[in-house]
């Protein structure tokens, strides 16, 4: 029963791929992706993992790949992280948090992309620096719906603030996670089902947030390694992007990790003290390699 719901969803998550390249992914006139600052996701463990995660998660920072895996969350999570994407001045910081409640789990997660030092023109003339702000609020659920099968839904407002400049708007993400064998996993996730539409200036450009589509497998083997594949496809784009990440349990409390993330190489690390946790990522670049540091709380 849970292969065949496997199988399923993966012939719905087809069906949803062929209309995602239909949907107008990116803009009604002349805009650009809106909320791309969100992609590069959340999470130290994950990003070392290639972003192949929407089979793994089963952590608070589920609200972001699959809010099906906040099942996983035992008791109380908490995690932030914190990067400089691209230029000094570029920074992207998240702060998220679940609470299990037996019957159903419940998460919340904050992600700010702030830039300094923007030069504001006018008529060519320089009118001094301003600067830039883009933030994504998640609150999600994940129910366990029996025979390790588990769901979850999301929604989520985005903003963006330049100069005197706002816009907003408000999306919805779902996700399913099949505990398929004892050690194997299925993960689909589907974001911004429900695209946030923004417009930073009256009568301008309206901005919709692309849909995008996660499903993959991971395996858990000889209670050392976790391996994961991911497939991602988002519409406005013509092909598929595939992920895939490892994870070696050294000793209890020690995690080295490494993937691929779409012909990008990631590696990192991840350290379990009592109820803390620190995890590292590195991730290489088109411009430059970032650097991914999460710390979190677990009791």
């Amino acid at each position: 029963r849970k292969l065949a719901a496997a199988a399923a969803a993966l012939a719905f998550l087809t069906c949803l791929a062929e209309s995602a390249a239909a949907r107008d992914p990116v803009y009604e006139g002349a805009g650009v992706s809106a909320g791309a600052f969100a992609s590069n996701g959340v999470g130290a463990r994950s990003r070392a993992l290639g972003q192949s995660y929407v089979s793994v998660a089963d952590d608070c920072n589920s609200v972001y790949w699959n809010p099906a895996g906040l099942t996983g969350v035992r008791n109380l999570q908490v995690d932030t992280m914190r990067s400089s994407l691209f230029m000094d001045d570029l920074y992207y910081n998240y702060f998220g948090a679940a609470k299990n409640f037996q019957k159903f789990t419940l998460g919340a997660g904050v992600i700010i992309l702030s830039v300094d030092g923007i030069e504001k023109y006018s008529d060519g003339t320089y009118l001094g620096d301003m600067s830039g702000r883009e933030s994504g609020l998640i609150f999600s659920i994940g129910i366990p719906a029996g025979g390790g099968v588990n769901i979850g839904a999301s929604i989520k407002g985005l903003s963006q603030e330049y100069g005197d400049f706002r816009a907003l708007g408000f999306g919805a993400d779902v996700g399913l996670k099949i505990n398929i064998l004892k050690n194997i996993n299925f993960g689909l996730a589907m974001q911004d089902i429900i695209g946030p539409r923004l417009q930073l200036v009256t009568g301008g450009n309206v901005s919709v947030v692309p849909l995008k589509i996660r499903a993959g497998f991971s395996a858990g083997l000889f209670d050392r390694i976790t391996v994961s594949l991911e497939v991602h496809k988002q519409s406005g784009y013509d092909r598929f992007f595939i992920r895939s990440g490892a994870e070696y349990k050294v000793m209890d409390g020690l995690y080295l990790r490494g993937g691929v993330d779409d012909m990008k190489i990631t590696a990192g690390a991840g350290i379990i003290v009592n109820i803390f946790s620190f995890d590292a990522a590195y991730v290489t670049g088109d411009l430059r390699d970032n650097y991914y540091f999460s710390m979190g709380l677990r009791l």
